[in-house]
């Protein structure tokens, strides 16, 4: 891989500026009361420089969640390293709580705007976060398939069981983002490994 020139690392910088100053104003705002004038002063950038990176105010809110896709994936990869069978399912399920539980306040955000918590609608997110979503899955489907094929879990379907526990993962998270009263995302952790557990380990 090539090493990018200044140029480019001062477009990435600037345009990394740009996103987490949208990402603030997102988040204390909300998104349809943010305006470009308010992103732009924030990032002390002017308009028309802001529009040289993003055409519009849905395509930078896009890119932000892309952008936080690829991170989660990230962290969630980096979590399994070292590890083995239902170990590493339980880091990975640690892994996306963690990264969730630190940005609360933009999720939940995105939650009550989009009215749900499906990160695979290629219309609202962008085909970047729709294939990462994917990935996602299949990482989750090579961790389960490890566990089946070490007998720690139930000979079923490693895409049915990809699903269930994102299942699980998505409620809990949904419903802690919604929650009136606040508590650690981090405490449900036990509570989704043996709901998950309870169905698909082998006894």
């Amino acid at each position: 891989m090539s090493t990018p020139s200044r140029k480019e690392r001062e477009y990435l910088v600037r345009r990394d500026e740009i996103l987490e100053s949208a990402q603030k104003l997102f988040a204390q705002k909300g998104f349809f009361k943010t305006t470009i004038q308010d992103i732009a002063r924030e990032s002390e950038f002017a308009i028309a420089t802001l529009y040289n990176f993003f055409k519009s105010k849905d395509e930078l809110y896009t890119a932000l969640i892309e952008r936080k896709t690829e991170n989660l994936f990230k962290s969630i990869q980096e979590s399994a390293l070292n590890h083995e069978g239902i170990k590493k399912i339980d880091n990975v399920v640690y892994a996306v709580l963690e990264f969730f539980e630190n940005d609360k306040d933009f999720f939940k955000l995105y939650v009550s705007e989009r009215g749900g918590f499906e990160w695979d609608i290629r219309s609202e997110l962008g085909e970047t976060c729709h294939k990462m979503r994917l990935q996602y899955l299949e990482f989750l489907k090579s961790v389960i398939e490890e566990s089946i094929e070490r007998g720690e879990l139930k000979d079923k379907n490693p895409w049915d069981v990809s699903f269930f526990l994102s299942g699980i993962i998505n409620s809990f998270i949904f419903q802690w983002v919604n929650s009136p009263k606040p508590y650690s995302l981090f405490d449900k952790h036990k509570t989704i490994m043996e709901l998950f557990l309870s169905g698909v380990k082998k006894e």
